[in-house]
């Protein structure tokens, strides 16, 4: 199973640092009139970094919920695709809300758990809908493969 979500897992880090930071300059940067003449370049740039960064830890905890979640409906790879397609979407974006509900209560004040909570929702569901797009890409891949010659010189044994 690592075999084949390996790619995935290298590439979801760097894939939450982009989705982020570009978020943040779209939403930011973009909708403040008059504040980018405001701000300096380094702020731009730490701000950038900060939201990258929690970019990168969504994505870590979206990984890990979509490869426990295939690994509990599907350890052996033997369902079809759309299958541990679907639960790593599921499992990607039920990791993200938790890690921000559990975010929220535990370092916020009285009124922004809430905040955490729409926040975990959004970020859900793109984490959900980015990692079944991953695995959905692992998977052709998988399906395209030849046969490895390790594989074969094992069944000749």
């Amino acid at each position: 199973m690592f075999r084949r979500y390996r790619r995935v897992a290298l590439q979801a880090p760097f894939l939450g640092f982009a989705i982020s930071a570009g978020l943040f300059q779209f939403v930011v940067l973009t909708s403040a009139i008059g504040w980018q003449a405001q701000i300096s370049l380094a702020e731009a740039f730490r701000s950038i970094l900060t939201w990258g960064l929690i970019g990168v830890v969504v994505a870590v905890a979206a990984l890990i919920g979509g490869m426990t979640a295939v690994a509990l409906v599907d350890r052996r790879l033997q369902r079809a695709a759309i299958v541990r397609v679907s639960w790593a979407g599921v499992g990607a974006g039920m990791a993200v809300l938790t890690e921000c509900i559990v975010f929220g209560f535990v370092v916020s004040d009285s009124g922004w758990p809430l905040g955490y909570v729409m926040f975990g929702v959004i970020a859900g569901i793109v984490a959900a809908t980015t990692a079944a797009t991953l695995v959905n890409r692992a998977e052709r891949r998988a399906a395209r493969a030849p046969e490895s010659t390790v594989n074969e010189m094992t069944k000749a044994i």
